[in-house]
């Protein structure tokens, strides 16, 4: 449309000024003349501006990423590894709730996927309520406290990895070749202040897993990541945070339904 208003707009002041030229020094009314040579003039103007206009955008468009067709992609799945236990076995720190973990990578692409790395946190999924003190005769008044927003807690978890991944470079250093896979597992020990809190308001019965995978490949700037949002539960039961261990079939895992998973 820009590129037509210009043509348009040029041919329109080259015979408005030819015009103009015409009358000035054809016999005409001079006036009319200068009339028509301005409206010529404001044309050619046009023409100017639409095409700084589209020198302008053009500048401001982002160039689109060139997506390398055999670029790696690390996929991940998880399982429940050991009950979900509440003491100080395998470590020296004190008392705390802890599972073990069992992480398969898939490089689904057809080049390696280098400087690998896994990390891994729990959170308890919370549901929003009303403090008593906003609870009047029974009902509710304003903003409840806000549950738990899983996509916005897998952003963060990234984010903030992301950032110590700049300044200190890859944990764990893995590598995958194009259909490779591998097997880790390790422990993931729940933040207190996360067990406390849930003890203490609206826990759900259920916890979250939020489970970021970064990689690079040759050439590539990268890193690129998995992130994926897991809900562990148990079957018609909440999960108890008083102290009692859940066995591993009583456990149940899956991904969390609208929990701001990606890949990129």
């Amino acid at each position: 449309m820009e590129t037509i208003t210009s043509v348009l707009s040029g041919a329109g002041g080259f015979l408005l000024g030819t015009l103009a030229i015409s009358m000035w020094y054809g016999g005409g009314n001079k006036t009319v003349a200068v009339w028509i040579g301005f409206a010529g003039a404001i044309c050619f103007a046009l023409v100017a501006a639409i095409q700084m206009q589209d020198y302008v955008w053009r500048l401001e468009k982002p160039i689109p990423r060139t997506e390398n067709p055999d670029r790696p992609w690390v996929d991940v799945n998880v399982e429940i590894a050991s009950p979900l236990v509440y003491d100080d076995k395998g470590w020296d720190a004190g008392t705390r709730w802890h599972i073990l973990l069992r992480y398969r990578l898939n490089n689904t692409g057809k080049l390696p996927a280098t400087d690998i790395d896994i990390h891994a946190d729990i959170i308890p999924l919370m549901l929003s309520y009303w403090p008593d003190d906003q609870i009047k005769g029974g009902i509710p008044q304003g903003t409840p406290v806000a549950g738990t927003n899983v996509p916005a807690e897998l952003t963060k978890l990234c984010e903030s990895l992301a950032a110590m991944n700049r300044h200190m470079g890859s944990f764990m250093g893995l590598m995958l070749f194009a259909n490779g896979t591998t097997t880790q597992t390790f422990h993931v020990n729940i933040n207190p202040a996360h067990i406390r809190r849930a003890q203490e308001t609206a826990f759900g019965g259920n916890l979250v897993l939020l489970t970021r995978v970064t990689y690079r490949f040759k050439d590539d700037g990268g890193p690129h990541q998995t992130a994926v949002s897991h809900v562990i539960f148990r079957d018609n039961a909440k999960i108890d945070l008083s102290g009692a261990i859940q066995s591993v079939s009583d456990l149940r895992i899956m991904q969390q339904p609208m929990g701001g998973s990606f890949a990129n």
